[in-house]
């Protein structure tokens, strides 16, 4: 029997490698722990491009998501008062 390694090809193939080396989150999509979130120390939201869609949780137990455009050299304010 022939390794997985050896089938997948393209993005499949990039994600495995990067669990091999031990990086859980290649893609950058597992959720960011909030940080203070204060006008002089936002959260900083890695992103390649100028700009990232950005999701807030404002309450811990929230079942609504608050979604908004964040830019680069742009500060942004969640209604919850969280800047990004």
């Amino acid at each position: 029997m022939h390794e997985p390694l050896d089938h997948v090809t393209g993005i499949q193939k990039r994600e495995l490698l990067a669990h091999l080396a031990g990086e859980c989150d290649p893609f950058r999509i597992m959720p960011i722990k909030k940080g203070p979130g204060t006008y002089e120390c936002p959260n900083l939201i890695p992103s390649a491009f100028a700009s990232r869609l950005v999701g807030c949780v404002c309450k811990p137990h929230a079942m609504h998501i608050e979604w908004m455009w964040v830019y680069m050299g742009w500060p942004r304010r969640c209604s919850c008062g969280y800047r990004f």
